[in-house]
């Protein structure tokens, strides 16, 4: 088994107030606004190497930034 480091990316995946779709970086350095949560959530899996737990689902709205 591979140690995950500290910097590994996670994503949050939501929706923002207006109904965009977002994945934001936890870290706040990378993330997108997206027309469908598939597309949202390829984006969140892709740079995570879908890497499991490394991308979850927000009950809330979210912002970028």
């Amino acid at each position: 088994m591979v140690p995950i480091s500290a910097d590994a990316h996670q994503f949050l995946v939501g929706q923002d107030a207006q109904g965009h779709w977002l994945a934001v970086e936890t870290h706040g350095l990378g993330g997108g606004i997206f027309i469908t949560r598939d597309a949202a959530l390829h984006y969140a899996l892709s740079e995570t190497g879908k890497r499991p737990g490394a991308v979850s689902f927000a009950p809330l709205p979210i912002t970028l930034g």
